[in-house]
C-alpha cells in the first residue's frame, strides 16, 4: 500500500514539474531536475538587465538619476546672490573707511590752514582719483582759534547688480582750529 501511495505522489510531481519554473538554485535543490530555473535565464540576460537587478532597481521604481544636477541648478542662483551681497557689503565698508580717513585728513588741514580750499584738496588727495572725482566736500571753519572746524565728505555709491540702486555714504570729522 505504501508503495502505491509513493508511486502516485511521484507521478503527480512529474506532471507538475513539466512546465514550472523553480526560483531556487538548481544545484542545491533536489526537486529541480528537469525544471527551468531562474538562474539560467538570469545568466543569459543582456548585461544592462543584470546591472539593474544587481543595483537594486526594480521595474516601476522612481530613479534618482540626475537629482543632484537639478538640486545644484536650484541652489546656484541663491548662492550667487549671497556671494554678490557679501562682496557688495565689503565694498561699501571699505569705501566708508576711506571716506572717514579722507574726512579726518581734511579736518586736520582745516584746523591748521585758514583757506577751506586746502582742506578740500587734502580730502581729494586722500581718496582714490576715481572716487575723488565723484565726492562732495563741505568745510565749515570759523576764524576763531579753539572753535571746531568741520569737514563732511559725501559720496553717492552705485551698487552693482541691483538695477542702479545708489547708497549715499557720508563721513564727518571735527577738529579744533589751531591758527
Amino acid at each position: 500500500m505504501d508503495a502505491l501511495v509513493v508511486e502516485v505522489v511521484h507521478a503527480a510531481r512529474r506532471r507538475a514539474r513539466d512546465r514550472r519554473v523553480c526560483a531556487r538554485d538548481p544545484r542545491r535543490c533536489g526537486d529541480c531536475t528537469g525544471v527551468d530555473s531562474v538562474g539560467k535565464s538570469y545568466e543569459l540576460a543582456p548585461q544592462p538587465v543584470r546591472d539593474r537587478v544587481e543595483e537594486g532597481h526594480r521595474p516601476g521604481e522612481m530613479s534618482e538619476n540626475g537629482s543632484a544636477a537639478v538640486e545644484f541648478a536650484l541652489v546656484l542662483p541663491v548662492v550667487l546672490l549671497v556671494l554678490l551681497a557679501v562682496t557688495q557689503v565689503a565694498v561699501v565698508a571699505r569705501t566708508q573707511l576711506e571716506l572717514a580717513n579722507a574726512a579726518r585728513e581734511g579736518a586736520r588741514r582745516a584746523a591748521t590752514a585758514p583757506d577751506p580750499a586746502e582742506a578740500v584738496e587734502a580730502v581729494r588727495r586722500a581718496l582714490d582719483p576715481k572716487v575723488a572725482a565723484r565726492v562732495r566736500v563741505q568745510v565749515r571753519r570759523p576764524h576763531v582759534v579753539g572753535r571746531p572746524a568741520e569737514v563732511t565728505v559725501t559720496l553717492p555709491l552705485r551698487l552693482v547688480g541691483l538695477a542702479g540702486m545708489t547708497v549715499r555714504l557720508r563721513s564727518r570729522a571735527v577738529m579744533r582750529v589751531e591758527r
